[in-house]
């Protein structure tokens, strides 16, 4: 995905992943592909009911592109 969104020339990402190795590892592969600069990076908690404050946080930072990574409805 980073290679993919610094090809299409977006500046400035946010990302968002699940606050554990794989979602952190999501998380740093597309950083260590995408040349631009980052914006917002949320880490939520694994089964995490509500996500309204991390994508407000996301929105207010405006980003061209953002990546996300969750595991959404796993308890």
């Amino acid at each position: 995905m980073g290679p993919y969104v610094t090809e299409r020339g977006y500046q400035e990402r946010g990302s968002a992943g699940a606050n554990y190795l794989s979602g952190r590892d999501h998380l740093n592969g597309f950083k260590r592909a995408y040349k631009g600069l980052s914006a917002a990076e949320i880490l939520p908690r694994l089964a995490h009911s509500s996500y309204s404050v991390e994508i407000a946080q996301i929105r207010a930072a405006k980003p061209d592109a953002v990546s996300c990574f969750s595991l959404a409805g796993w308890r």
